[in-house]
């Protein structure tokens, strides 16, 4: 028998330090944020917007899901994160950008290939219970979903994680593969994997409805759907013919009021579902661990690499539209408006900054709103005076009422780029235009390429200086 590691170097508590501090905090960090933001009954949907473009990656792997067949509801493309959230609404891009964080952040570590698995199986299951949800009529489909993602984190941290209990237990199980794997894990590390899925849960707030999942004893008819997940993933993963699957079918069954034939029809259905998603999300290897009969239609490709932002004339078009339908919205959002206007020239206009300022009410500065490609605390800090005496480059497009194309090797463009407007920008090139509505400026927009002022070409500022011209006059005629 394995000897236990030590109790010292190893406790539960120890651990979830370990994890939170030095093995996930990036990951612990973001989802508390998105959290935060998405839990606030108060909290305007622009601020989802926002948690979402400061992670680039992110940004791309939502809208890749946001058009995939699980989210599809045949509306068009969804081309900007502002119209994710306004579409498809808070709780599933929430569940979007969990699902991708834990997997873009995990699938490495000493025992990759037992990470793999279990973010492919906890997959499974969310597919499966956000199903039965939906097939229920139940109002929590995405809380279901993201409890039964979840729902064995612990065990996804772990094999993440590193350390001698690591190898230990993998030594341990390999060993005794017939014994209940959870016995093995308290005469090893001194606690279960499910403890341990419990106590991440509530170090980092994940809702009350995984914590009542992992607690013996505790289930809910919500948290029923959780365990139902489970235990048809876990039955798949054993083969169709599994006694596992068939129990797992039969309770299910019980649990929705439907035949044994329909859910097990509703079980191969998503099966397949959880392959073509997985791929969308990069979890490609899905296709290997789930049975063959749930492998992909020949038709099904591999989900394409996001290439970094290039002028595209058929994304503006397609934002443009996305800005056109907001305007149409009843609700008019102003602020979802100027993000998803900062987005698309990012996005559209081959860009890689874009910073949104406006004029305070004294109109002596700009201050900085939102920003694309920005630090936040370089967003909090950004405020340029507009000194009559002391004129500069903002001042001047503020007066002009023109787009401008800063380039600091000009020489008339030298005395406008001041101390103040280079440090603030970190460049002296860049693209610069007024946002007017009704014929007065109420703020500057502002585009550039970072470092690379090399990149900022005629055919980019002609076409920043369309759509922010066009998004004046729709502003102008709207409000």
């Amino acid at each position: 028998m394995t000897a236990p590691i030590d109790r010292e170097d190893s406790g539960l508590g120890a651990l979830i330090h370990k994890i939170n501090r030095e093995d996930m905090p990036l990951f612990s960090q973001t989802v508390k944020n998105i959290l935060d933001v998405s839990n606030k009954l108060d909290s305007p949907l622009s601020d989802l917007s926002l948690v979402v473009l400061k992670d680039p990656s992110l940004t791309a792997k939502v809208l890749m899901i946001a058009n995939c067949a699980l989210y599809s509801r045949n509306t068009g493309k969804t081309t900007t994160i502002s119209r994710a959230v306004l579409q498809l609404g808070y709780k599933v891009v929430r569940s979007i950008c969990i699902t991708s964080l834990l997997i873009e952040k995990l699938a490495n570590g000493p025992q990759r290939e037992k990470v793999v698995a279990e973010m492919v199986k906890s997959f499974h299951a969310a597919i499966q219970a956000r199903a039965i949800a939906i097939n229920r009529g139940d109002p929590a489909v995405e809380e279901i979903f993201i409890a039964t993602l979840l729902y064995r984190i612990g065990h996804i941290a772990f094999w993440s994680s590193s350390g001698a209990g690591v190898e230990l237990l993998a030594e341990a199980l390999r060993a005794r593969p017939e014994e209940p794997s959870r016995k093995i894990e308290k005469e090893v590390l001194g606690f279960s994997l499910q403890e341990l899925s419990y106590g991440l849960a509530r170090e980092w707030g994940l809702g009350d409805l995984l914590e009542t999942s992992l607690l013996p004893h505790q289930t809910t008819q919500w948290s029923a759907n959780v365990l139902l997940g489970h235990a048809l993933a876990d039955g798949v993963d054993r083969g169709w013919q599994s006694p596992k699957l068939q129990k797992a079918i039969a309770n299910t069954a019980n649990f929705l009021n439907r035949s044994e034939e329909e859910v097990t029809r509703l079980v191969k259905e998503n099966t397949e579902l959880t392959v073509r998603t997985a791929q969308d999300y990069g979890l490609s290897a899905a296709t290997e661990l789930l049975p063959a009969e749930s492998k992909p239609l020949q038709d099904a490709q591999e989900a394409t690499p996001v290439a970094a932002p290039e002028l595209d004339a058929m994304v503006q078009l397609e934002i443009l539209s996305e800005l056109n339908a907001l305007i149409k919205d009843p609700k008019f959002n102003l602020n979802l408006f100027m993000i998803s206007l900062i987005e698309g020239l990012a996005r559209g206009g081959g860009l890689t900054r874009v910073i949104l300022m406006i004029l305070s009410p004294d109109k002596k500065t700009v201050n900085a709103r939102f920003g694309v490609g920005w630090k936040q605390d370089a967003i909090e800090q950004f405020q340029i005076s507009l000194k009559p005496s002391y004129p500069n480059i903002f001042s001047e497009v503020i007066e002009t009422k023109t787009p401008t194309w800063v380039n600091g090797t000009r020489a008339r463009m030298t005395h406008h780029l001041t101390e103040e407007v280079s440090a603030s920008m970190g460049t002296q090139h860049f693209f610069a235009a007024p946002i007017i509505v009704k014929r007065a400026v109420i703020g500057v927009i502002c585009a550039d390429c970072g470092r690379n002022h090399q990149f900022l070409t005629a055919r980019k500022f002609s076409c920043f200086e369309f759509m922010v011209n066009t998004c004046n006059d729709v502003l102008s005629a709207v409000l």
